[in-house]
């Protein structure tokens, strides 16, 4: 497991990431490899800890993530973790107050003239998301990549049309599942998103949902400091012996 900051952090903080292996040696030979979908790895790459700087990052989200090399088969080698970085608050600063001189004139300005006959055109502003809540867009099955795209194309029209959005992709292993793959197929939605519709990065988190009867995948959208979507994982996986 990865032991997480707090779910929220301020931002210009130093933050934590580490990865927690129980094995039966006692000292085994393990690699780390970390990834992070914002911020900068100060220090620790390839070590079980890192140090990750959050300067600027504020309203964003972090998603740290750890490959495990060394393991056994049988154990999840790739593991996540996600914190929000908080903007710093922000000081209400009064305007000075303004003293009108007892001996100036007073100028009103002249209201515009306006045709009554003008027709009145209202600018167009982009969809925001105000629910505090993340809400499910699409679910579905075991697809293709070829298929998966179609659903991922609206999911993209989505994010586009609200920009202050967060997408979230979880995928749920199947009873007969193997190690990361749930992780793995919520990772290649993601990066499709991204090279192929432009998304950036941080507004779409990859999640493990943990195991349910078949595979599934889930999308929810949610505004930038909603919390994450629930995981309703049902089953425990089967071990692979019995999946022949």
């Amino acid at each position: 497991m990865i032991a997480c900051p707090l779910d929220v952090v301020e931002q210009d903080t130093q933050l934590r990431f580490s990865a927690m292996v129980a094995s039966r040696d006692a000292n085994p030979a393990l690699t780390y490899t970390w990834s992070l979908t914002s911020g900068k790895i100060n220090e620790g790459q390839g070590t079980p800890s890192i140090i990750v700087d959050t300067m600027g990052l504020g309203g964003r989200r972090i998603t740290a993530k750890v490959l495990v090399g060394g393991l056994g088969r049988e154990c999840q080698g790739t593991l996540s973790c996600t914190i929000l970085v908080m903007k710093p608050t922000e000081l209400a600063v009064r305007p000075r107050e303004q003293v009108a001189s007892p001996t100036a004139p007073v100028i009103k300005p002249t209201p515009p003239v306006t045709n009554p006959t003008a027709p009145v055109i209202k600018p167009t502003a982009e969809r925001r998301v105000d629910d505090a809540a993340v809400r499910r867009l699409d679910a579905y099955g075991d697809l293709a990549l070829d298929l998966e795209k179609t659903r991922l194309a609206g999911f993209a029209r989505e994010l586009r049309n609200a920009p202050d959005s967060q997408g979230y992709i979880v995928v749920y292993g199947g009873r007969c599942s193997v190690g990361s793959q749930a992780l793995e197929r919520a990772e290649r939605a993601k990066e499709w998103l991204i090279n192929r519709h432009g998304i950036d990065a941080s507004r779409i988190v990859a999640i493990d949902g943990g195991y349910r009867e078949n595979l599934t995948t889930e999308i929810f959208v949610g505004a930038i400091d909603a919390a994450l979507p629930e995981l309703k994982a049902s089953i425990q996986p089967l071990d692979q012996s019995r999946c022949k």
